[in-house]
């Protein structure tokens, strides 16, 4: 059993030979707290640039599937909701500038969400007061925020370019995507600087192997031999060495070397052993940071065809559910504040169900008269009918009749 000192020790150790720089394990600070590992993950700029590797892929995973989930607008009607099929804040989600269509913006704010902690969107105001475009904000150039007296409350944005004239926008101005973080709760919390030292394993794995293949590639065997050897001699060795033993079906027949040549195999070494370990443990540990299941990831061994649901039920459900939720309930409070009360918006459930059990409670429902033909419609996403407003009976297919108002005959 390979022990983790011991992988780190060697790991350091090739990590130098190959040429790759260790910054020193020491606190490094950034706009609102501390990170922890080799490389510098406390700004937003450096987090972006995570986005290779392994980050990549949860990163990508993860707006992918937030994107193919619909998001609708409701309005509280009593104890009821109404799906609002024709609004301006509709459009205004299909095409939010000039330049992207509803998904772009949507998948930029998750990239940048899960990368930095958070993201930010610019709203443009027309005449009457209501959004008429939203721009995402370079999460890059944040450089703070700027609070009221009792220290309590976002007053407005600073972005700030490099080597560029700072610019502030009003609170209101601003629809503001976060990861709550533990220490500083105004700021964003990003997923990766909380696995900053496996991160840096991942990337540095690469560089070594990168490095490896350009300056270390190396045979299988080695010819020893204490005598001088001409270069035709070599040549002429090597030709009927491979003539007589390349291949699968020469495989283990015996040698007769002359001049006193000796054979001598080049082994994996225990490095390249130890970085195999390392490598599945810094994996892991990105992949834990996302909440993402590794069968999702698509690198599990001996996943069953029939896990995938249940892989899919977990990453949905604790991955994609509690992300969707903090979306929208952002765009409900910061930008559907702009028009009527009583809007907000949910997605559709991205839990994948059993199809077998959901038709069984849909029949149940109706057979006992529990909910309408139009209620189980809206669960679907589809649009009522006018002869299901009322159960049905399930005997000879009769509509229940609808009593009259009292006093009616």
């Amino acid at each position: 059993m390979i022990s983790l000192e011991f992988v780190k020790r060697l790991f350091e150790r090739s990590l130098k030979r190959s040429g790759y720089k260790k910054m020193p394990m020491k606190v490094s600070e950034f706009i609102r707290g501390p990170v922890l590992g080799f490389s510098n993950l406390g700004s937003a700029r450096t987090q972006l640039e995570a986005y290779q590797g392994h980050v990549y892929k949860c990163v990508t995973l993860i707006y992918r599937q937030a994107c193919s989930i619909p998001m609708r607008l409701y309005k509280q009607r009593g104890d009821r909701k109404e799906v609002i099929k024709r609004h301006p804040f509709l459009d205004l989600m299909r095409k939010p500038n000039s330049l992207m269509s509803g998904n772009d913006l949507k998948a930029i704010t998750f990239m940048h969400r899960d990368l930095t902690g958070k993201a930010f969107w610019l709203k443009v105001l027309d005449g009457f007061g209501r959004p008429r475009e939203l721009w995402p904000l370079p999460v890059a150039d944040f450089r703070g925020f700027i609070l009221d007296d009792s220290k309590t409350k976002i007053v407005k944005f600073e972005f700030k370019p490099d080597g560029g004239q700072s610019t502030l926008y009003n609170v209101d101005e601003v629809v503001y995507f976060r990861y709550p973080h533990p220490v500083y709760y105004l700021d964003g919390a990003s997923p990766i600087q909380s696995q900053a030292f496996a991160y840096d394993t991942d990337r540095a794995m690469k560089v070594y192997q990168k490095k490896f293949f350009q300056n270390s590639a190396r045979p299988d065997i080695v010819f020893e031999t204490d005598q001088e050897i001409q270069e035709e001699d070599a040549r002429r060795l090597l030709l009927s060495w491979k003539q007589a033993h390349q291949g699968v079906e020469r495989a283990w027949e015996p040698a007769i070397l002359d001049k006193g040549l000796r054979v001598k195999n080049i082994s994996v070494s225990m490095e390249d052993l130890a970085f195999a370990s390392l490598a599945e443990w810094s994996k892991e540990d990105i992949l834990e940071a996302y909440n993402i299941p590794e069968g999702k990831f698509g690198t599990a061994k001996n996943v069953k065809y029939e896990n995938d649901y249940g892989i899919d039920v977990t990453f949905n459900s604790e991955c994609i559910a509690p992300r969707l939720r903090s979306y929208e309930e952002e765009i409900t409070t910061s930008l559907l504040n702009h028009y009527d009360e009583g809007l907000f918006v949910e997605h559709d459930n991205c839990v994948p169900s059993d199809k077998e059990f959901e038709l069984k409670r849909r029949e149940s429902n109706l057979k006992s008269f529990t909910t309408t033909i139009n209620e189980e419609r809206e669960k679907m996403g589809l649009p009522p009918v006018a002869w299901g407003h009322t159960p049905w009976m399930t005997i000879h297919s009769q509509q229940v009749p609808v009593k009259g108002k009292r006093g009616d005959r």
